[in-house]
């Protein structure tokens, strides 16, 4: 994985992952990062 420091002192990694393998079923990983953010967002306004 690279990183990279811009000027203003923030690392910023970049060549992720593109897919994950679980139980020999093939995600995006992208995909699935995003819908992970969007259930804990809803977990999190739920909560409070």
């Amino acid at each position: 994985m690279k990183t990279k420091l811009t000027k203003d002192n923030k690392v910023i990694r970049e060549d992720r992952v593109k897919y994950t393998i679980k139980d020999g079923t093939i995600y995006d990983a992208n995909t699935l990062l995003q819908e992970v953010k969007e259930i804990m967002t809803i977990g999190f306004l739920a909560y409070t």
